[in-house]
């Protein structure tokens, strides 16, 4: 019994129920897109209260050119959940050719010291290496790539920390132990200042520009934007520069769109009593609307309030309520969904076990699992769905910069012929294969629909993030 049809015909209701609710038409689809881009068009870095996607790093505006004739480059990546950080040290040869040298550094959540275990590491890292200041480089130069949304715009800080340090006020999601990012730059270079380490930090950027600038550097200057899926979701991309911002020698700024606050004050997105139920119980119901119908956070969540949903109905007759485990708020993690998908085991096996296992729940029939499967393949789909409209927003970017020298471009698919490339990074994207088949697909009917010529699609670990900063340290102010 590995069918739909085998199924009762109230649990068929239900799942039809479901999938008519989480459907997505391809002319939402594109609208979502169309509106994606004019809340990005009716930004100005000029007033950062009113910004809700564009956030530029005019500090990160160089990236194109080769680094200048110095030695040693440090970046530090910080995770999401901040529990650990990689370190990389960009190696500048004579012969003009680069290497770089990694390491991690893993960090306890409960340790309160926790800019003393960073720099502690950075020690270690540059002692173990020999990696040391010379007369023509007396100080490194050090950049940190963070997920927090950064940015070089002065009113953005309540109370600035140096003025070669971009940072922002806000606080994204995390577990870090500092509300601001300047908080954590000022706390770090007094570290490094009060150990007298021969590093000073330059420069923050958010993770999705670090992979950028890591993904265009290795892959010839051809990659123009980046989408990052983790347990949020953002997108990066390099603009072509308005007359009444700060001009670069390319002519591109490196834009953060913090993409995930879309769709807070509008009803342009999809919400369903489900996901009315997810953002009414969410730390922040009125913010990252988006970010909490894609992210990696969200979807294993999702799936957990509809099941409960099924459960209360009756449903899932093998499951007795109450099931403690089922009810803990974000006890159903997103990579169950991957295994789950994927069970295609006599009897489905391998979901029934999980449920055993993880849920204590004993003897969950062939049908109840079955019905488990079809919900996180529909909560899947529907994700994969607005991931391709993200993506399809970065093509379009992506697309505006490869053939605008100057001021952005506000017509959607207009003159947008040229080819490019998008980078792809995040454990979402491997979840399974339908999720990036399925995202792939919905990008290309998006871009065909607006008459936009198709982009090439590549995809980065998550791990270049470190690469990206310590690239970003060259180019810091």
């Amino acid at each position: 019994m590995n069918s739909i049809k085998d199924l009762s015909e109230s649990q068929i209701a239900f799942i039809e129920n479901v999938k008519e609710e989480f459907e997505l038409p391809l002319d939402r689809l594109v609208q979502t897109t169309i509106r994606l881009q004019k809340s990005k068009e009716s930004c100005s870095p000029r007033y950062p209260h009113k910004t809700n996607l564009r956030v530029p790093n005019f500090h990160n505006r160089n990236v194109y050119l080769s680094p200048p004739h110095s030695h040693y480059y440090l970046g530090i990546s910080i995770s999401n959940a901040g529990r650990e950080c990689r370190l990389s040290c960009l190696q500048k040869r004579k012969d003009g050719s680069t290497q770089e040298i990694k390491s991690v550094v893993p960090i306890e959540s409960s340790n309160t010291n926790y800019v003393e275990c960073i720099v502690d590491g950075l020690d270690c890292f540059l002692s173990n290496n020999n990696i040391e200041p010379t007369t023509i480089q007396p100080v490194l130069p050090l950049s940190l790539s963070i997920c927090y949304p950064v940015s070089n715009t002065e009113s953005d800080c309540s109370d600035p920390c140096d003025s070669n340090i971009s940072c922002n006020g806000c606080k994204e999601r995390t577990n870090l132990p500092y509300d601001r990012s300047q908080d954590l730059a000022r706390y770090l270079n007094d570290a490094l200042i009060r150990t007298n380490m021969p590093v000073r930090l330059t420069s923050i950027c958010n993770n999705a520009e670090a992979i950028l600038t890591a993904s265009n550097h290795q892959n010839n200057n051809q990659v123009m934007a980046t989408v990052v899926l983790n347990s949020g979701i953002n997108v990066a991309y390099f603009a072509p520069q308005s007359d009444d911002e700060t001009n670069s020698k390319d002519g591109r700024a490196m834009v953060n769109t913090e993409v995930g606050n879309f769709g807070n004050d509008s009803h342009v997105l999809p919400c369903t009593r489900w996901d009315q139920s997810l953002l009414r119980e969410s730390a922040r119901p009125n913010e990252r609307h988006l970010e909490k119908l894609i992210g990696g956070q969200y979807l294993g969540e999702l799936v957990r309030i509809v099941l409960l949903d099924s459960i209360d109905q009756g449903l899932l007759p093998s499951i007795k309520s109450p099931i403690f485990e089922l009810d803990i708020p974000y006890n159903f993690h997103t990579d169950y969904m991957g295994e789950i998908i994927n069970d295609e085991s006599s009897g489905l096996y391998t979901i029934r076990s999980m449920f055993k296992n993880t849920f204590q729940v004993l003897d969950l029939s062939t049908a109840d699992a079955l019905v488990v499967k079809s919900i996180c393949q529909l909560v899947t789909v529907r994700a994969a769905k607005l991931s391709g409209c993200v993506m399809a927003f970065a093509s379009l970017q992506a697309y505006i910069s490869a053939n605008t020298s100057s001021k952005t471009n506000n017509d959607v698919g207009a003159e947008l012929k040229r080819p490019t490339t998008i980078n792809l990074c995040g454990h979402v994207f491997d979840l399974n294969d339908t999720f990036l088949n399925v995202a792939q697909a919905t990008m290309r009917a998006i871009l065909e629909n607006l008459d936009a010529s198709p982009v090439n699609v590549i995809k980065n670990s998550p791990s270049s993030a470190v690469l990206g900063a310590a690239l970003l340290s060259v180019y810091a102010p």
